[in-house]
């Protein structure tokens, strides 16, 4: 019940890799959607860069947190690397389709250190940081989807279809 109850066992150094991994994507993605709100024009995609904010800034905080914890360095914040320009370089459509890219592979990247990490402190800020990029990227779709700014990938061909004509 070690991790539960009573003393935990040290990091391992996969464990650290992913922690800091983590908590340095997560530094980086809050600084790119910081940047995206502040040029965005439309006002529900202004908010919904604010709502992922807030949510990336709750991930920086419980990663940096376990390093806190176990006296381990931890990547340094990007805010004061941002200018504070309000002119777009890019579209909406670009930024939204950039941060949904961001949130979607953060969820892989947070599977992967809940996979390699036999401690069991750290399964629900696992858990807990998918299921909230889950959260915002269900909003993502929604927003894609209502401005006409998600489209259907290629698919593979239906071979079976095909030899029936």
């Amino acid at each position: 019940m070690t991790g539960w109850f009573g003393d935990k066992r040290a990091l391992s150094c996969i464990e650290i890799t992913d922690i800091y991994f983590n908590l340095k994507k997560s530094i980086l993605a809050k600084a790119i959607v910081v940047a995206a709100n502040q040029v965005a024009k439309s006002n529900k995609v202004k908010k919904f860069f604010q709502k992922a904010v807030k949510m990336k800034e709750n991930h920086v905080q419980t990663f940096f947190e376990v390093l806190l914890a176990e006296k381990l360095p931890s990547p340094p914040i990007l805010d004061a690397e941002l200018t504070d320009s309000t002119l777009s370089p890019f579209s909406d459509k670009l930024w939204m389709f950039q941060i949904g890219f961001l949130f979607s592979s953060a969820m892989v990247y947070y599977g992967t250190g809940w996979a390699t990490s036999p401690r069991r402190d750290l399964s629900p800020k696992y858990m807990t940081s998918i299921m909230e990029d889950l959260k915002i990227g269900n909003e993502w779709v929604n927003i894609m989807i209502e401005h006409h700014w998600l489209e259907q990938p290629p698919l593979a061909e239906n071979r079976m279809k095909l030899g029936q004509s």
